[in-house]
């Protein structure tokens, strides 16, 4: 389960969109996002291969970080349910950022949780930090293992195999042991099931105002699960 371990590393399709039972329709980061907080987490910190780090809320950074701009609310398409509509930013580099907020998390009780978005990517990178980063990531779970905090990496790939052939290429030790130890750890992203689907089709319908055959809604959806098509 992504919420009750220290570490998860996902994969597969991390570019699809997703629609949850409130009809609200978005990406990997703020489905995320949503269900972090709906499971207790009070600090949810997004850092991606441009070497930005984000939240969609001001309290998140602003409890590690200063000087971060205030955030928009708009409402889905059943109007009661709102959220942040523009990632709130800070420019700043990967490893001084990560430093910064490590530093935090590691003194207070605050439940924090970090995502690395493409963090395959991330590794390509030729760069002095990485080496200390993976250090951080390390020293990061060794503390983290009797606490709530949590680590999300995402690597940007359709198989489990590459997954695991991308860590033993990076010496990335300690995370090929915490997968031998735990399976779980590893997750993929599936293609929309049918609950998705019928999500979005009645997504569709409220927002467009459409009129829909009922009696032939259940075979459309499995006919477009059939298809094996993302739900963008």
């Amino acid at each position: 389960n992504i919420f009750y371990e220290n570490i998860s590393i996902i994969y597969g399709y991390l570019n699809d969109l997703f629609c949850d039972n409130h009809l609200s329709l978005s990406n990997l980061e703020y489905y995320l996002y949503k269900n972090l907080k709906n499971n207790g987490y009070k600090r949810i910190i997004f850092i991606d291969s441009e070497k930005s780090i984000y939240s969609f809320d001001t309290y998140s950074l602003n409890s590690c970080l200063a000087n971060i701009k205030s955030e928009e609310l708009i409402k889905g398409p059943l109007a009661d349910y709102s959220f942040f509509n523009r990632k709130v930013e800070k420019s700043l580099n990967y490893y001084n950022g990560f430093i910064e907020i490590f530093d935090n998390i590691m003194n207070d009780s605050i439940q924090t949780a970090i995502f690395f978005k493409n963090f395959d990517e991330f590794l390509l990178k030729n760069e002095p930090s990485i080496e200390k980063i993976k250090k951080l990531l390390k020293l990061f779970l060794k503390n983290n293992a009797n606490n709530s905090n949590k680590i999300i990496l995402a690597f940007d790939v359709l198989k489990s195999e590459e997954v695991k052939d991308i860590i033993i290429n990076n010496n990335l030790s300690f995370l090929k042991e915490i997968l031998e130890e735990n399976t779980n750890a590893l997750l993929k992203v599936n293609l929309p099931e049918k609950d998705e689907i019928y999500n979005l089709l009645n997504y569709l319908r409220i927002k467009n105002n459409l009129a829909f055959d009922w009696e032939t809604y259940d075979e459309v959806v499995i006919m477009l699960k059939n298809q094996k098509l993302k739900l963008k």
